[in-house]
């Protein structure tokens, strides 16, 4: 493990939360009559998702700030999230085990693949996606790259570190 590790599984679970919250933050304050920060956070989100009311989610009577695909990516990348940062207190070896090996790598271009054939598909008159293969393809997706993202960003952290003490 390096150094900075605990604190960058720290800083990205935070990270993963705050995103995630906002998800269903949007409805809520939508909901509640707080249009400037609901209009705030659909907007943002609306830069990395769709947002089609066909295909969301709704909370408190609102549409969720993503689609159903883009929550169950996020939900499970914040859980995958979770699970690094506990398992890697406890393990002094889970961070090599989850390091993005060729193993890793692989699972995130078969997930990523999943998706985009769930995707690909439900645009021709074959197939059409449903909230189960849209939901399934998303937390396929997002907790691989979970496994993916949060070692390599340890791992990048502590060589700018080791850069700048030499």
């Amino acid at each position: 493990m390096t150094p900075h590790s605990s604190k960058i599984r720290a800083l990205c679970l935070i990270a993963s939360f705050l995103w995630w919250t906002g998800i269903i933050a949007a409805p809520y304050f939508k909901s509640h009559g707080n249009d400037v920060e609901a209009r705030f956070l659909y907007a943002l989100y609306g830069k990395v998702c769709h947002q089609s009311s066909d295909r969301s989610f709704y909370l408190w009577g609102e549409q969720c700030a993503v689609c159903i695909r883009c929550t169950a990516i996020y939900t499970s990348f914040l859980l995958g999230t979770l699970f690094i940062f506990f398992t890697a207190h406890y393990h002094r070896t889970s961070m090599e085990v989850l390091h993005p090996g060729p193993l890793t790598k692989y699972l995130l271009l078969v997930a990523g693949a999943l998706m985009l054939v769930d995707v690909g598909l439900s645009f021709t008159t074959l197939y059409k996606s449903s909230t189960a293969s849209r939901i399934l393809s998303g937390m396929c997706f997002g907790l691989t790259l979970s496994w993916f993202l949060i070692p390599l960003m340890a791992e990048a952290v502590s060589r700018i570190y080791t850069l700048q003490r030499k």
